[in-house]
């Protein structure tokens, strides 16, 4: 059927205390938000919506290298292959898990 036709019969509705609970609790997490407002809050009406919630995750990877000093051996001075810079990215890095927090 069309999704206007579906039912979830294992939704427990939420009460005025539940919602304050909840709303209080969201509150608390943001440092800039005022707990005055909803303290003033008073709830005419709950309606129960369904809804989804879409989470889309993703990560950046970066790669540095920054200069270093460190003292010279005379044998390094005689040996030009050591004087080449690797570049990070030429590495393979394989996660152990995929799409895992690592």
């Amino acid at each position: 059927g069309s999704a206007s036709n579906r039912y979830f019969d294992d939704v427990i509705p939420l009460g005025e205390s539940e919602v304050q609970d909840a709303l209080l609790r969201e509150v608390k997490r943001h440092r800039y938000w005022k707990s005055s407002a909803f303290k003033k809050m008073q709830f005419e009406r709950l309606e129960m919506l369904s809804c989804l919630h879409y989470v889309l995750e993703s990560f950046t990877e970066a790669r540095s290298t920054s200069e270093a000093a460190e003292a010279v051996n005379p044998g390094q001075l005689l040996d030009h292959a050591t004087t080449s810079f690797t570049n990070p990215w030429d590495f393979e890095v394989q996660p152990s898990r995929m799409f895992t927090d690592q």
